[in-house]
């Protein structure tokens, strides 16, 4: 049987009921273009916003005081077979303007008793001015006044001028050479002829500090002064120390010293070495 053919007009009412359905559908899919392209639209702008950079602030390190003080204290006490009693102290005063000048001041006083006599009886005073310490060349002044009773030596007074060499001026890392010229001034204890002595000597000197692990610091100090008329005839100074901090004041010091006279007064002996551990406290 041959199919029939739907008439035009069936046809024509599909179509008309057909329409709201297509209309609802074509609106739908505009309206989900126009949402994408509001949003891509809504988006865009951001991307194109002008990034605003933040700068990072930069904390300066704290400011150091320009005065530095430290008091070291020691004290030995040894009984039995031997008596031995040896107090030593020391003040050491520093005032640091890194672009003009560094002024180091050191008291230091020695005292000991061995066997019922006096064994240590020393004290000395130290000055010294370092001009522009932060420049490679800088000028230096330097007094020191000492006694010692021991080495027959009333007083001795030691003026000085010259230049340094600063290799590296930072706080943790110091190295220094320097090199002038002393008048020495010499007076005896009775007892010893001729009672006085006047020299003029060259100044070499080598200083270094070294700070490791914020706590512990090492320096050491070199001297050597010969006599301008005889080479002979010269003082050689040797310091090294170890600081050893326990709380941010109070530590432990630890130095060594040797101190030799090439030409010492008649029955005293040319070197001395010295070995001390003592509480030290700085602010």
């Amino acid at each position: 049987m041959t199919p029939r053919m739907p008439s035009p007009c069936a046809l024509l009412a599909a179509a008309l009921l057909a329409a709201p359905a297509l209309a609802r559908a074509q609106d739908t899919t505009a309206a989900r273009a126009d949402t994408a392209r509001a949003r891509a639209d809504t988006v865009r702008p951001r991307s194109d916003t002008p990034q605003i950079a933040v700068p990072r602030l930069r904390v300066p390190p704290p400011v150091q005081p320009p005065w530095k003080f430290q008091v070291d204290l020691g004290f030995q006490d040894v009984s039995g077979n031997r008596d031995l009693a040896v107090f030593n102290s020391a003040f050491t005063m520093e005032r640091l303007r890194p672009e003009r000048l560094l002024l180091a001041t050191r008291l230091e006083a020695r005292y000991g008793r061995s066997d019922g006599q006096t064994s240590v009886n020393s004290q000395l005073a130290r000055v010294r001015l370092d001009l522009t310490p932060l420049a490679l060349i800088s000028p230096f002044l330097g007094l020191d006044l000492s006694r010692d009773e021991i080495r027959k030596m009333a007083l001795r007074a030691q003026i000085g001028t010259g230049l340094n060499l600063n290799t590296s001026t930072r706080d943790e890392s110091r190295t220094q050479f320097s090199l002038g010229f002393v008048g020495d001034f010499q007076r005896f204890t009775a007892g010893v002829a001729p009672n006085h002595a006047e020299d003029t000597r060259l100044y070499t000197r080598f200083r270094t500090t070294r700070l490791f692990a914020q706590s512990t610091r090492f320096e050491a100090t070199l001297r050597l002064q010969p006599a301008l008329h005889d080479f002979a005839d010269y003082l050689l100074n040797g310091d090294v120390a170890l600081r050893f901090t326990v709380t941010r004041r109070v530590g432990f010091l630890t130095r060594y010293e040797y101190a030799r006279d090439s030409r010492p007064p008649p029955g005293v002996q040319p070197a001395d070495r010295i070995f001390n551990l003592s509480l030290s406290i700085a602010w």
